[in-house]
């Protein structure tokens, strides 16, 4: 950058502030952009454990991390997290052993 700055000067006669404006400030966005993604990312995507419980009492699933692509003042930047899917309980009664339910999550997730 300095080279360049120097370099101007010497064919230009002048510093072409413009110029050495645009480039910082794209420096300091970039590098913005990766702080902001470190910071995003430092949760380790948010996982909390195999299987989450809702208050309704839901079952999700642990599936894979993915990333998450985002657009800021700053930059593009990628938001790893931890990606989970619903499970369904499968529920049968028995009438040979009183009645009693019986209820066994499955999820509903493509393997």
């Amino acid at each position: 950058m300095v080279t360049l700055t120097f370099r101007d000067r010497d064919n230009l006669g002048h510093f072409d502030l413009g110029s050495l404006e645009i480039y910082i400030r794209t420096s300091v966005h970039g590098l913005g952009s990766q702080m902001l993604e470190k910071l995003l990312n430092a949760d380790g995507g948010d996982y909390r454990g195999r299987i989450l419980r809702d208050e309704q009492g839901n079952s999700y699933e642990f599936q894979e991390y993915r990333d998450k692509e985002l657009l800021t003042v700053l930059g593009p930047l990628k938001v790893k997290r931890a990606y989970y899917t619903k499970m369904r309980s499968i529920c049968w009664t028995s009438q040979s052993f009183g009645g009693d339910s019986n209820c066994h999550p499955y999820s509903l997730a493509r393997r």
